[in-house]
């Protein structure tokens, strides 16, 4: 059970001796006995807070002061180099503070001696230490480094290393590799091609990824498509009911336009019926049968622009107002 703020100023009268004071709200934190999440904003004292609890834990709670049982961490090595110094400095005027109890002073004392194995550390480097104790796990080699500003650099030019091979190699293995490359390259664009593989790995992969990793999103990506497709084609064949009905009930359109008409809708049946999860699996004829349907799409509204529409008499075109108007539900636009 944590203490009131009266009875830890009580029972924890040293910590009023240091030169940069904790109000009470930092007072309660620094001698939480239990977990807590503290959120503070900028210039509010998280260093000076985090410091000295460190220190609390050290004289009040640690057995033996064994500072390994504490790990303190930044977001920056910046901050780390900032709480270990300040780590440090607290320890120090503790073991020397006359108003410390002798207990204290000796716990802060032996600290200090030990202060070699102290974990205070940035996220990135304490997360690296555990990867390299367990490298093995990974499949991965324990002399890694921590990607840094410069990481990105190496994967580009990794990248364009690859590239390069796969264009320099001209056995069939590599040939449907090659001819990807060069359709959406041209040979001066090999840079170009390379930092688009390099982006892709740098911010959808990691070191825990599996090997095939992207072979394997290869197939859910298929997956996605296929679906998409399908969604497509109930939209077509809806909005193709909706022109059909329009149609029919126009009174200027004859049956043999209606019928002619619905012919060309439904002759590209053939079309929206295309197995596209087995066009990507069979590679060397996918671009062909996209260029094929290709050209029966323009073929299609081709022929709708080539429809005759009917054509009738001013008398007939009277006629036909004069009936839509007798009608109660016609209104006009």
């Amino acid at each position: 059970m944590n203490n009131t703020i009266e009875e830890i100023k009580q029972k924890y009268q040293y910590l009023d001796d240091l030169k940069q004071n904790l109000d009470d709200d930092q007072l309660k934190v620094c001698c939480h006995k239990s977990n807590a999440v503290v959120a503070a904003g900028a210039g509010s004292g998280k260093t000076q807070v985090l410091a000295t609890r460190f220190a609390w834990l050290v004289m009040e709670q640690i057995e033996d002061s064994d500072l390994a049982k504490i790990l303190t961490l930044t977001y920056t090595k910046k901050a780390a180099a900032e709480m270990y110094v300040r780590i440090y400095n607290i320890l120090t005027f503790f073991s020397k503070d006359s108003h410390c109890p002798q207990e204290k002073r000796s716990k802060a004392k032996k600290a200090l001696e030990k202060f070699n194995s102290v974990h205070i550390q940035t996220l990135d480097s304490f997360c690296g230490e555990i990867v390299r104790k367990s490298a093995n796990l990974y499949g991965i080699r324990p002399d890694f480094s921590t990607g840094n500003a410069n990481s990105f650099s190496s994967v580009k030019f990794q990248a364009l290393q690859f590239v390069i091979n796969i264009l320099n190699d001209n056995s069939s293995k590599n040939k449907n590799k090659k001819d990807t490359i060069l359709h959406f390259s041209s040979s001066d664009e090999i840079q170009k091609i390379a930092d688009i593989f390099a982006t892709t790995v740098y911010n959808h992969t990691s070191l825990a990824s599996e090997k095939d990793f992207f072979k394997s999103f290869y197939k859910v990506q298929i997956k996605v498509i296929c679906e998409e497709w399908k969604k497509l084609c109930k939209k077509f064949q809806e909005t193709a009911e909706i022109i059909f009905s329009s149609i029919e009930e126009f009174p200027f359109f004859k049956d043999d336009f209606i019928a002619e008409y619905k012919n060309l809708i439904f002759s590209w049946q053939d079309f929206l019926s295309l197995d596209v999860e087995k066009l990507f699996k069979e590679s060397n004829s996918f671009e062909t049968k996209i260029a094929e349907s290709e050209k029966k799409l323009i073929s299609f509204f081709e022929k709708i622009k080539k429809l005759k529409y009917p054509k009738f008499s001013d008398k007939e075109f009277k006629n036909e107002s004069d009936k839509l108007s007798e009608n109660k539900n016609y209104c006009p636009v």
